[in-house]
């Protein structure tokens, strides 16, 4: 690996929900707990959205801090999705890692953390491509593989696969937020591009509930600017 990411091993990320190549549900690498807490909200927030969930919604990218994230720093992105039959339900792909060890990243724009930058962003692009290819889950984990081992090398700037919007968490929309994010907190950052050129932002406190998710994924325009 080279680039910013010297030196800083990441496990495949876990993923969990649905993918235009599979009928059902499907995950992989997702622990117990975290997968009941990402399972819990899916399903609660996709009771509550009276319109369904928005096709039209962007893939929304994330810091988790262990307060609220059971125990883990959470790293990823969440984005709506379906199965092979048209039942949409998000797909959420995520880094979970020990507090001690974001901690231990260094200081803002030193390489571990601008490879955590390069990393999501690679994440996101991996998963806009696995829905428009409408990928399968062994497609989409091989996917993850390769483009985390290729794309998560790429320094801030430099393109991302298929010509994804290229972003850190500063230009999307929370400039230094590895100066005031709390790995052992309870607040959450979440940033997407709203598609016009403008950054799309929230932050929540507390665990994963209805009204975040109705925030990202119900009306367009629902996230904070």
């Amino acid at each position: 690996m080279n680039g910013p990411c010297i030196g800083t091993e990441f496990a495949l990320p876990a993923w969990y929900g649905k993918l235009p190549g599979a009928g059902d549900f499907v995950g992989r690498r997702m622990p117990g707990q975290l997968a009941r807490t990402w399972e819990r909200w899916l399903a609660q927030g996709m009771a509550s959205a009276r319109a369904g969930l928005d096709v039209r919604a962007p893939v929304w990218r994330f810091a988790i801090p262990a307060g609220s994230g059971d125990g883990w720093v959470q790293l990823g992105c969440v984005a709506p999705s379906h199965d092979r039959v048209g039942r949409r339900y998000p797909l959420v792909v995520s880094q979970a890692i020990a507090p001690s060890a974001h901690a231990g990243y260094g200081s803002p724009g030193e390489p571990a953390l601008a490879c955590v930058d390069a990393r999501i962003r690679a994440m996101d692009a991996i998963v806009q491509d696995a829905i428009r290819r409408a990928h399968g889950p062994e497609e989409f984990d091989l996917a993850l593989a390769e483009g985390l081992r290729d794309g998560a090398s790429r320094g801030p700037g430099e393109g991302a696969r298929d010509g994804a919007h290229e972003a850190t968490a500063a230009d999307g929309g929370w400039p230094n937020l590895w100066e005031y994010f709390d790995p052992n907190g309870m607040t959450s950052f979440w940033w997407t591009d709203a598609g016009d050129g403008a950054p799309r932002t929230d932050v929540h406190t507390g665990g994963l509930d209805t009204a975040l998710f109705q925030r990202l994924f119900g009306e367009p325009g629902s996230g904070e600017r």
